[in-house]
């Protein structure tokens, strides 16, 4: 598939939220540290790791809005970025 081929994914977890790789990740660091009953082996990497996707999730919804404009924009208003969005009833 190439570049002019990519569809926006909206099924499996992305239906729920837009970056699950990132949260899966926060929740590994956030695991290893619990396990290793360390809190700075807890806190350190975990506190590194979100501001490194604090940086970079800004630059990922800048290339998403300019690959797929107004369909990821719309996608946005309905997902969280890592966690899902509370739906109203």
């Amino acid at each position: 598939m190439s570049k002019d081929d990519q569809q926006l994914v909206q099924t499996g977890p992305y239906h729920y939220m837009r970056h699950p790789i990132y949260t899966a990740y926060l929740i590994n660091y956030l695991a290893g540290g619990l396990i290793s009953s360390n809190i700075v082996l807890t806190v350190v990497p975990l506190l590194m790791y979100a501001v490194l996707v604090a940086l970079r999730l800004k630059q990922e919804e800048a290339v998403m809005i300019g690959e797929f404009g107004a369909d990821y924009i719309e996608y946005r208003q309905h997902t969280g970025a890592l966690l899902p969005r509370m739906r109203k009833s």
